[in-house]
């Protein structure tokens, strides 16, 4: 027992709201649950990093490169400070789009896959010793999965798809030979399996089910907010798996950029074509004409003396012809993109107005934009609609900007005509079949111009199509990392060891807020801090739990003689005392305690008595094995002319000093008998003999008996039980302090016993022993349990 305080003595202890040591050393007593707890997670992370398949992260990186038509001509003030047109979102959503996965799905067989099965895991592999090939289309084969196994003559094959069908075969292959099996296996190299002695695992998944798949695992993010390069990634237990799903996505996706370029020369030849051929028969027509027309007339040359005139003529002639070229091209456009909806343009096909060529690229390329949001998004996305408002805007624009310009090439052809009259008139000389031929020869220069022009158009575009530039470029090819991504191992074990702490600290302190029991000296000063608190008595085994010798040194005799040395601090310096110790409910030890303290005054030579005033449900006897149905209390009680000496015991040689009154046999009337007042009679007489005397009571919430003791005792011992006693108990013992207005101490009983927690590792008193009471809260008549 630890020693008092002359602030404990006083009652006006003062504790702190929280006491963080012994909040620490709460949770350190139970230190083996966190060790086991600590162990447990440990083992289970180890093994389980230990048995499952590493993830390496693959990486790739790829810059976005400008779509915008490559030409030979310097560039302008405008190109060389204006920022990058590339959208990183869109080009991202195309990458991770559908179709282009589904093409790397198809192009690498990712729905075909086959894993190596170990003792304890599966791996997926790329390589295996044999070649599959599929009876059927792929789209055909459902969801399915097949073993392969190695048998001495050859190899066997289990459907589990079909009610685990197995198929045996012989040799190396499984071609001509009858079975249902979805796919052959050819080229199976048996010693190659022999080496690793494994067998494989074959999965047939839903291609649209891989799509979905790999656009959750790759991921793809911009290296910088100013950077036009995108950082592919993928993480797999197969490094090559990843390198070849990373490598060939990047090349399906160049390869679609590409075609998206090529698709306006594309446009531009299918043009060019449709009007070759009919251009072609158009000038066949007039070199038959004008041939026909020459040997009816049979015309040769002009005159001499017509040649300024005609030369004049022809120059008129000359600018006619590019007018008329001009409004032929500016009319097919206009009948082109009237007649076609919302299809790419012809671009540069010779329209001398640099606006109308910038209205037709921009129409190009908000195309081209729009049919790449509509793969990603779909039709219905706010971004397509704008774009088709764009591009019906612009086709507005294009129409009425070429309308305009014919309107113009048709005046200043007016001007022309009107000037080629004039030199008309002046040769007016000619044959007239002359003119006529010459109409039939201009007619003639037009087409052929035309035709020629078309012509070149047509190779240039042709060119531009084979030639056509990549859309990315490959800064850097897939590349695993050299250490796992995945399971991190010092993320696991940083983890295990926290959720190792966490969990039993959690549980401890759910239990440990839950407990309404008192057990520690914090839970009763914090609510009772006006009495004295008179010390701790330590857990003893039942054996143990009395000490018989005067001259005992162990540790439950000192602690009765530290708490004998207590009480006194309570104690006026009167001939006798008379103490009552008495507790809430039975169980909590008082007669132990009574019995003990008795021993201790005893052996420093005090005369003490020992009263059980407890006469419903007696323990005393029990200790001091005695009969408990001889004369005591009761009988002087019921008549106080009854001798004391005749009800008095002294039962230990060992204690001569020391007397014991007995409660007697169990009388029907316990209240009305200690009521009676022959009680204060008793201890009048008894005070002239003893120097203490302890009266030993019934529980106080039980019965009202005690109560009436409180009157004629100069202190009272307060028992209360570590780990049985409840804290709503406190409130009681309040109100019997202020109520009754007694001198009150408390002690805590049986403190370090298995169900309380709080003592074992501060006061450290080693002894471990059990009361056999009965813990609940039952009192009455022939209930000889406390």
């Amino acid at each position: 027992m630890t020693n008092l305080s002359n602030y404990e003595i006083e009652g006006i202890i003062k504790e702190d709201k929280i006491n963080y040591k012994q909040e620490i050393l709460k949770y350190i007593y139970y230190w083996k649950f966190f060790l086991a707890s600590f162990l447990f997670f440990f083992i289970s992370t180890f093994f389980y990093i230990r048995y499952t398949p590493k993830e390496f992260k693959t990486t790739a990186k790829i810059e976005i490169l400008d779509k915008k038509e490559t030409t030979l001509d310097l560039p302008s003030v405008e190109d060389l400070f204006k920022n990058s047109t590339i959208n990183l979102e869109n080009e991202i959503e195309v990458l991770k789009s559908f179709p282009i996965l589904y093409k790397v799905v198809e192009e690498l067989n990712l729905h075909i896959s086959v894993f190596t099965r170990g003792k304890l895991m599966e791996s997926l592999v790329t390589e295996y010793p044999f070649d599959l090939k599929l009876k059927n289309k792929s789209e055909e084969i459902i969801k399915s999965k097949f073993l392969l196994q190695l048998t001495d003559n050859g190899f066997s094959i289990t459907d589990y798809s079909n009610e685990k069908t197995e198929y045996f075969f012989k040799g190396l292959t499984t071609e001509k030979k009858k079975h249902n099996l979805p796919f052959d296996i050819i080229n199976f190299n048996r010693e190659k399996y022999l080496i690793n002695n494994e067998s494989f695992r074959i999965n047939f998944e839903n291609k649209n089910e891989v799509v979905r798949v790999l656009k959750k695992t790759i991921e793809t993010n911009p290296v910088g907010i100013e950077s036009d390069i995108i950082e592919l990634s993928h993480v797999s237990s197969n490094t090559n798996h990843s390198k070849e799903i990373l490598n060939k996505l990047t090349e399906v996706f160049n390869n679609d950029g590409v075609n998206d370029k090529q698709l306006i020369h594309k446009r531009t030849i299918e043009f060019v074509n449709n009007r070759y051929a009919f251009l072609a028969s158009e000038l066949d027509s007039i070199e038959i004409e004008k041939e026909i027309y020459k040997k009816t007339n049979e015309l040769v040359d002009f005159n001499i003396n017509s040649s300024i005139s005609l030369q004049q003529n022809l120059q008129s002639d000359e600018k006619i012809f590019s007018v008329e070229n001009q409004i032929s091209v500016t009319n097919l456009l206009t009948n082109t993109l009237e007649k076609s909806d919302d299809k790419l343009l012809p671009a540069n096909m010779g329209i001398e107005n640099s606006q109308i060529n910038a209205l037709i690229s921009n129409y190009n390329n908000a195309i081209l934009e729009r049919n790449k949001l509509i793969l990603s998004a779909g039709q219905n996305h706010p971004s397509v609609i704008q774009l088709n408002d764009v591009i019906k805007l612009s086709r507005v624009n294009i129409i009425q900007s070429l309308k305009n310009h014919s309107l113009q090439l048709l005046k200043i052809k007016s001007k022309f005509d009107n000037q080629s009259v004039k030199f008309d008139n002046d040769v007016f000389k000619f044959p007239e079949k002359e003119k006529v031929l010459r109409s039939i020869e201009r007619n003639q220069q037009i087409k052929e111009a035309l035709y020629l022009f078309l012509l070149q158009k047509r190779e240039e575009a042709e060119v531009s199509y084979a030639v056509t530039e990549p859309s990315i470029k490959i800064v850097e090819n897939a590349i695993s990392d050299k250490f796992p991504f995945a399971p991190n191992k010092l993320y696991l074990f940083i983890g295990a060891l926290l959720i190792g702490f966490l969990l039993p600290f959690t549980v401890l302190y759910i239990i440990f807020n839950l407990d309404t029991k008192i057990n520690v000296k914090d839970d009763i000063l914090k609510l009772i801090e006006s009495n004295p608190y008179l010390g701790e008595i330590p857990y003893f085994d039942e054996d143990n739990s009395i000490f018989y010798n005067p001259s005992d040194r162990t540790s439950v005799s000192e602690s009765f003689r530290m708490l004998m040395s207590n009480t006194n601090y309570m104690l006026t310096n009167k001939k006798c005392n008379v103490l009552t110790v008495t507790s809430s409910i039975k169980g909590e030890g008082k007669t132990l305690n009574a019995i003990n303290l008795s021993f201790s005054y005893a052996s420093i030579g005090k005369k003490v008595l020992l009263i059980g005033c407890d006469l419903r449900n007696p323990q005393i006897h029990k200790h001091l094995d005695e009969d408990k149905d001889q004369k005591g209390l009761v009988n002087f009680l019921i008549d106080n002319k009854t001798k004391v000496k005749d009800i008095t015991l002294t039962p230990f040689k060992s204690y001569p000093n020391f007397d014991v009154i007995l409660s007697g046999v169990t009388p029907p009337n316990p209240l009305a008998l200690i009521n009676n007042g022959n009680l204060e009679i008793l201890i009048e007489k008894l005070k002239k003999k003893y120097d203490y005397i302890l009266l030993d009571t019934a529980p106080t919430v039980l019965v009202a008996d005690t109560k009436k003791l409180f009157n004629v005792s100069d202190a009272i011992i307060y028992i209360i039980r570590s780990g049985v006693s409840d804290k709503i108990l406190l409130d009681h013992i309040l109100n019997i302090s202020k109520i009754e207005k007694a001198n009150l101490g408390i002690v805590l009983n049986g403190i370090g016993q298995k169900n309380s927690y709080g003592y074992k590792y501060g006061y450290k008193y080693g002894y471990s022993y059990n009361y056999a009471y009965n813990y609940g809260y039952g009192y009455g008549y022939g209930n000889e349990e406390n």
